[in-house]
């Protein structure tokens, strides 16, 4: 029943799910789309 309620992406709290893992995706995401605007570097907006 668990799975129903708790969306697959929900990471903090629940058994065997770091909430950083949230974090390191965030990045990731940022990243590739700092890649595909041609942004390199990482302090930029």
């Amino acid at each position: 029943m668990l799975p129903q309620l708790i969306h697959v992406s929900q990471k903090g709290f629940i058994k065997e799910r770091s909430i950083l893992d949230n974090l390191a995706t965030f990045w990731e995401l940022t990243a590739l789309a700092k890649k595909k605007k041609g942004n390199t570097s990482s302090f930029d907006a």
